[in-house]
């Protein structure tokens, strides 16, 4: 081998050192940054002649284990929905206050049974008929409080939904954008790194809400379904809608009465579709969204 020959194998393989430590010190750099697929620097040998030139970059390409990466949104959507329904758990309780607790609904109906028992012993007594007033008073009291509460947690659950409904469409949206401009930078042959990192964060943020799934498609896009098989975004986004119910949600309202449910544009001439929520098995159901309908429309109503 030549002398030239020998330098331009060192500098080949200088150049391809200096390329892998730059791979290396990104991905540690972005060790903790939420949708960073790490990087590998792929190295292939040079050959001229028949005879080794050295080493040459064969490009940087991002990793992903589509497993991990489902088992991990199916999570967020499941803490999601857990989180929603442990906090209105949560404040229904505080509202009925700890069995034996002063103040407690429970304690207080005790209390006036207590009291009316004692006024029947004793009619003549106008204490023992003051006292049992005063209970009932603060009975009356306690039953207000839970009602206002499970006002309360309606229609900040009915605010929610309307906000998350928006959430999801803004991010479909940008899932779309992303798509197209993998596209256009992959037909150029540039780094689409960068972009496939936006775009899983995008993803990430709607698994919350929606239990949601990525499907491959050509040209490194992807679709989006929900776990239970509603189409999100294949090609176009299939927007949800929802109509915020009054500013105030008393006990005799129900779904459709005046509360909204939630709507999907199908591309049906009849315009967007019902979509049954917070039943469980609904199509967009296993995250905060569906969580969100079944306090408002279930469990805060039978509680």
């Amino acid at each position: 081998m030549s002398i030239s020959g020998a330098l331009n194998n060192a500098a080949t393989g200088l150049s391809a050192s200096a390329r892998l430590a730059d791979t290396i010190s990104n991905n540690v750099a972005n060790a903790m940054t939420p949708g960073f697929g790490r990087r590998v620097t792929e190295l292939s040998s040079l050959s001229l002649g028949g005879y080794g030139s050295g080493v040459r970059v064969a490009g940087t390409a991002r990793t992903d284990n589509p497993f991990v990466t489902a088992e991990r949104r199916a999570m967020d959507a499941a803490l999601g929905a857990a989180a929603t329904a442990s906090a209105t758990y949560e404040r229904m309780n505080a509202a009925l206050g700890e069995p034996g607790a002063a103040g407690a609904l429970a304690t207080r109906a005790t209390a006036l049974e207590t009291r009316l028992m004692a006024s029947v012993a004793s009619p003549q007594s106008l204490t023992q008929l003051t006292d049992a007033v005063s209970a009932a008073r603060l009975l009356a009291q306690s039953v207000n409080a839970v009602s206002a509460e499970n006002t309360r947690l309606r229609t900040e659950a009915d605010t929610e939904i309307a906000r998350q409904v928006g959430a999801v469409n803004d991010a479909l949206h940008a899932v779309s954008d992303v798509n197209a401009r993998i596209n256009t930078l992959r037909l150029k042959g540039e780094d689409i790194s960068a972009l496939q990192d936006e775009r899983d964060r995008l993803v990430d943020g709607v698994s919350a809400i929606i239990p949601v799934r990525a499907v491959k498609r050509e040209g490194d896009q992807i679709a989006l379904y929900s776990a239970n098989g509603a189409a999100l975004l294949d090609g176009r986004v299939w927007e949800l809608s929802f109509t915020q119910g009054p500013s105030v949600i008393t006990p005799g309202m129900s779904l459709g009465a005046p509360l909204g449910g939630l709507m999907q544009d199908q591309g049906a001439a009849g315009g967007p579709v019902a979509i049954a929520a917070g039943i469980g098995t609904g199509p967009m159901d296993g995250g905060s969204l569906g969580a969100l309908f079944a306090a408002r429309d279930v469990t805060v109503p039978e509680f």
